[in-house]
């Protein structure tokens, strides 16, 4: 059996902490940056931590016996809030996703590849 230590105590708290707030963010609507000057958090602090809990997610699904995929980078696309006109839809047995009118090649090719790697 594990022995917790006051020190790893800390380390679950400040990780499960940060796994809150990323989910925070990226649910809010708002870019990290945005998000961050909200909450009055250093963007440097989010990213560390963003990093650190993906790794640490990575090594649990290697550790599993799980088909582990590397991940490379993160894009942040801006949400885009207007009633735009949905032009297209992709969809997966997982995700959907709906392209609005005004979709920036760069975005586009974003979703697609973040899709595919989610495949």
């Amino acid at each position: 059996m594990e022995e917790l230590t006051v020190v790893a105590v800390r380390q679950r708290y400040n990780a499960a902490t940060w796994k809150e707030r990323i989910a925070a963010c990226r649910s809010s609507g708002q870019t990290v940056a945005e998000w961050c000057a909200t909450n009055e958090v250093n963007r440097k602090t989010y990213y560390h931590w963003e990093r650190k809990i993906l790794r640490e997610a990575n090594q649990e699904l290697s550790c599993c016996g799980k088909q582990q995929q590397q991940i490379q980078h993160f894009e942040e696309i801006p949400p885009v809030i207007c009633a735009a006109e949905v032009v297209a839809v992709l969809r997966t047995d997982e995700i959907t996703c709906e392209l609005r009118q005004g979709i920036t090649p760069k975005q586009m090719s974003a979703i697609i590849q973040g899709m595919k790697s989610h495949a």
